[in-house]
């Protein structure tokens, strides 16, 4: 038991985007909710709201243990933004516009700039370039 709550607490890297994705998905839903609940007037949705954002910030507070801030919290941010604005279209009936969709599509490939980007990953080193052989050693041979 104390090796799960090892794992769970202190991540490997897969589990920790897990737990991002959670995080998205209880913001997500908060959102939702927090709209329905107009206005905090209607108990059932506010307290809905409430438990799904603590949820949600309970996972990415783990999940930063393992990742960095720099790329764990900007992609939990574009996911929220992207999937709300899905259920808002979906669900809501909001307005889709060209500027709508290019704008979620490029706060998308930020995101994963943000995550592929070695200089910003302090766990990955960046490739060296492999030195050279001399060339009187090559000619010997």
């Amino acid at each position: 038991m104390t090796d799960r709550w090892h794992t769970w607490n202190y991540p490997p890297r897969w589990l920790g985007w897990i737990q991002v994705f959670v995080t998205i998905i209880g913001n997500i839903v908060g959102g939702s909710l927090l709209d329905k609940s107009d206005g905090f007037t209607r108990i059932p949705f506010a307290v809905g709201a409430t438990f799904s954002y603590l949820i949600g910030f309970y996972f990415l507070a783990v999940a930063m243990r393992t990742l960095p801030v720099s790329t764990s919290y900007p992609v939990q941010i574009a996911g929220v933004i992207s999937g709300t604005a899905f259920v808002g279209i979906v669900l809501y009936n909001d307005s889709v516009n060209a500027a709508k969709v290019i704008a979620i599509i490029l706060i998308i490939i930020g995101a994963v700039v943000l995550e592929y980007s070695p200089e910003l990953r302090p766990e990955v080193e960046p490739l060296q370039p492999v030195a050279e052989a001399p060339r009187d050693r090559l000619r010997s041979e």
